[in-house]
């Protein structure tokens, strides 16, 4: 029995081992192969996977980069949307916003052959508008004349049909524009301008800085002397006499219109004539049209009412001005003139006092040996 049994299990021992050695060998087969598999999958993956990192990487550090871009912009948008005074100054303008022209205003004269019946007074009359002809230059008063044919070039007296005269415009004003350099108190044109001190000011408590600057600023309701550049060199300079209830600062643009100064004559305080060949440079003018950058002020004097002039007897004034957009385009008159070139032309009076140019009305250019020429 014993003998048997362990036959029995000896059949059943190796029964087993031929049914699971297979098995196992079947096993490690399959291992061995996902293996393979494995490894196959693998290093495809790998091969994808290293430039992807590598363009996630960059991608990465590209993002960091443009939010440290961003984010102050944004920063910096919001803050200024929160400081109204930030964003003043954040906005200013450039200076000059206008090209500044090549060449300045210029006074200079008028070439007129003399006609049949020409005299002094009709010629001065008729081509030039100067209504007050006979009064300013009078026989009362010889010497007045005398001036006037040195003027002119011929003795009113002793006049022929073919003489050529020359003819200036009476008073003239000049149109400018240009930056304000300086900025001063005066009290009339002719005072010599004079920096009036500041005295201390004690700030009380919760004052800022920025109050005491307004405090500061000049008051040109009283008057002021503005030194103004309205060329492009630095002494391309005038001195703009002007009551003004608007804010003058150094750096502002100004349109201005005024008096051009009128050369000076022993014993005839109201000579009407510029010295011939002279620019606005270095002079003093008389504003009667005066604006700060886009302001225009209401109140400032009117051409008219300057003095000595002849504009209500004679219905206008002549204005001195260059062509270009820091110069006579400013005022919109209906007459295209080439940029930096000197124009005289006749501005007509309207009823309500202002100064305007209508068509028809004379224009002449400026010619370099001193004469006026008309505009074409």
């Amino acid at each position: 029995m014993n003998v048997s049994f362990a036959m029995e299990m000896g059949v059943w021992f190796m029964a087993r081992r031929s049914y699971t050695q297979p098995a196992r060998r079947s096993v490690a087969s399959i291992v061995q192969f996902h293996r393979w598999k494995s490894l196959l999958i693998i290093v495809p993956l790998i091969v994808l996977l290293i430039p992807t990192y590598r363009y996630l990487v960059d991608g990465f550090n590209f993002a960091v980069n443009a939010g440290s871009n961003v984010f102050p912009a944004l920063s910096n948008f919001f803050y200024v949307m929160g400081d109204p005074k930030k964003d003043d100054t954040a906005e200013t303008k450039p200076r000059p916003p206008f090209p500044y022209p090549a060449v300045l205003p210029v006074a200079g004269t008028i070439t007129y052959t003399v006609a049949e019946g020409d005299s002094c007074n009709s010629v001065l009359t008729y081509q030039m508008n100067m209504n007050q002809a006979g009064t300013i230059f009078s026989d009362s008063k010889p010497e007045t004349v005398a001036i006037l044919n040195k003027a002119i070039g011929q003795d009113c007296h002793k006049l022929q049909p073919g003489m050529k005269l020359r003819l200036a415009p009476q008073y003239p004003l000049v149109a400018l524009g240009g930056v304000v350099k300086k900025v001063e108190l005066a009290a009339t044109p002719q005072e010599k301008a004079v920096p009036t001190p500041t005295p201390l000011i004690t700030i009380p408590k919760g004052a800022t800085a920025s109050d005491d600057e307004e405090e500061k600023k000049p008051d040109c309701a009283e008057g002021c002397k503005l030194t103004v550049q309205v060329g492009k060199q630095s002494q391309d300079t005038v001195t703009v006499f002007v009551y003004s209830s608007l804010t003058v600062e150094e750096g502002a643009w100004v349109w201005v219109q005024g008096q051009f100064v009128r050369q000076t004559v022993k014993n005839f305080p109201n000579y009407p004539y510029a010295q011939p060949g002279v620019t606005a440079r270095n002079y003093l003018l008389q504003a009667c049209y005066f604006q700060v950058d886009d302001q225009l002020d209401p109140d400032v004097r009117r051409c008219r009412s300057l003095e000595p002039n002849t504009i209500e007897d004679d219905g206008g004034s002549w204005l001195l001005a260059v062509g270009g957009a820091g110069g006579l385009n400013h005022w919109k008159y209906p007459v295209k003139v080439p940029d930096n070139t000197p124009v005289l032309l006749w501005l007509s009076s309207t009823d309500d006092g202002k100064l305007e140019y209508k068509p028809g009305n004379p224009i002449y250019r400026y010619e370099d040996n001193g004469q006026y020429v008309p505009f074409k």
